[in-house]
């Protein structure tokens, strides 16, 4: 954890913690507000990343999505941020015809995903997987709140939780004239920087992680979330990461990056895995679907992009090979 003022000028405060599993920065602005006021919001937003992750994280054996996956074929009664968080990744499940599918915690554990990132222990893997199981196994009572299993599966919502988890913390910031949240990559900001330019949203090279492609400039309530393979590489599968279709079973290869930029995080974080998944050009159309906008490096190194987000990308390449010395 750490936390220090980097200007007295501008007064841009920054804090920085572990949580969901990444390194997540706090950047306020706190024109008129003292550093304790800060400190408040802050142990506010984490309590909530904290619960967040106590309900959905995949990781913890004490979780409320860990031990829904042990109770199969019964109708479970859910905290209400778990089932929104399945609502939607089925809702994504469905529209890509299964290749996004929330089910996949198996096939995640089968990659060597079991190690807790805070303690560095390994999970005990869930026994009994029916590897066949997919998001149709999940039924959902939208009154009562409920999930049934109809098969032994367990659920993984890493690619809609983290970006939820940065829509309930806005509210703890909502009177600072601005502020940048980056959660490893899912990046929610709102109003402007203390010297009342834009907030500036590096995004990596996925070929070269240390070194930036571009940047997005702007100063509306947006949020951006990119996703990549190179995240997160099995442990014991060469050549495979943490993203998986749910339809072979395979992570992707021919998309190394997907950047999405939407108006609330969960959308953005879903999507950035969703266009992960489907070829550019299925990915592409979604996004508009959704009203939505996004940016692809694809395997040979090309960018593509939709038309609105021109507006707020700044690099003049096309390729990212072409952008070596840039960093």
């Amino acid at each position: 954890m750490e936390e220090f003022i980097l200007s007295k000028e501008l007064q841009l405060y920054h804090h920085q913690v572990l949580a969901l599993g990444t390194k997540v920065d706090f950047w306020v602005s706190i024109e008129g507000n003292s550093s304790e006021d800060v400190r408040k919001n802050l142990q506010q937003a984490i309590s909530v990343f904290n619960i967040v992750e106590e309900t959905c994280s995949r990781f913890l054996e004490h979780s409320a999505l860990r031990r829904l996956s042990q109770q199969i074929g019964e109708d479970v009664q859910v905290p209400v941020l778990l089932f929104e968080v399945i609502q939607f990744s089925l809702e994504l499940a469905k529209m890509t015809h299964g290749r996004f599918d929330p089910t996949i915690g198996g096939w995640l554990e089968k990659g060597g995903f079991v190690t807790n990132y805070l303690t560095g222990n390994k999970l005990d893997l869930c026994e009994n997987i029916d590897f066949n199981a997919s998001y149709r196994d999940v039924k959902l009572d939208v009154e009562k709140k409920t999930v049934r299993l109809m098969k032994p599966l367990l659920l993984d919502v890493g690619a809609t939780a983290k970006g939820l988890a940065l829509d309930l913390v806005v509210h703890c910031f909502s009177e600072y004239p601005g502020f940048c949240i980056n959660a490893g990559g899912d990046v929610i900001a709102r109003g402007i920087q203390p010297n009342g330019e834009p907030w500036k949203i590096s995004i990596r090279n996925p070929f070269s992680p240390e070194k930036k492609i571009g940047y997005l400039l702007f100063s509306d309530a947006m949020s951006v979330c990119t996703s990549g393979g190179y995240e997160r590489l099995s442990p014991v599968i060469k050549g495979e990461h943490h993203i998986i279709s749910g339809v072979d079973k395979q992570s992707p290869h021919h998309v190394a990056s997907a950047t999405v930029m939407a108006p609330n995080a969960m959308l953005a974080d879903g999507f950035s895995t969703v266009m992960m998944l489907l070829s550019p050009q299925e990915g592409f159309l979604r996004l508009e679907e959704a009203g939505i906008e996004g940016l692809l490096v694809l395997s040979d190194g090309s960018v593509q992009m939709s038309k609105k987000m021109e507006d707020y990308w700044h690099c003049e390449k096309t390729n990212v090979f072409q952008n070596e010395n840039n960093k």
